[in-house]
């Protein structure tokens, strides 16, 4: 499947996805600071059997707006077409590669990626973007394939 059939004018990169009012809501990927400020060492034994848990590969920390962080990435098993986003992260513990979102969901990460590297997370983004956080109002382009 081509991104480019499902989206005009897709974004080549996360820089492309807020295309209005841009000086109103920063979407970048998540800084070393960014990620200091939520650092946390936490026990996975304590973790067990109280949240749901899974896998995530190919994953990066968005950073929107001022201080929500989000993970997005393509679950363990699923095709790349379908992308995930966490509800915001409140801890990540850098040890053991695990975050604690504000769902109560936990995520181990395995493999990193550069969501600029991958369309198919670029368009995941911005149907999410629509969802929650006024795409068109930011400009962000439709996805047809996730209607």
């Amino acid at each position: 499947m081509n991104v480019d059939n499902y989206v005009k004018d897709a974004p080549s990169s996360l820089d492309g996805i807020v295309r209005q009012h841009r000086n109103e809501l920063r979407l970048s990927t998540a800084s070393e600071l960014d990620l200091a400020q939520i650092s946390k060492t936490f026990l996975i034994s304590n973790l067990r059997g109280i949240l749901r848990s899974g896998f995530i590969y190919k994953w990066e920390f968005l950073l929107v707006g001022v201080a929500n962080l989000y993970i997005v990435g393509h679950r363990v098993g699923a095709p790349d077409t379908q992308g995930l986003h966490s509800s915001r992260i409140i801890a990540y513990d850098p040890e053991i590669n695990v975050v604690l979102t504000q769902s109560g969901s936990h995520y181990i990460l395995e493999e990193f990626i550069d969501p600029d590297s991958d369309r198919w997370l670029l368009l995941h983004i911005c149907n999410w973007m629509h969802g929650e956080y006024a795409g068109k109002y930011y400009g962000v382009p439709k996805v047809k394939i996730f209607q």
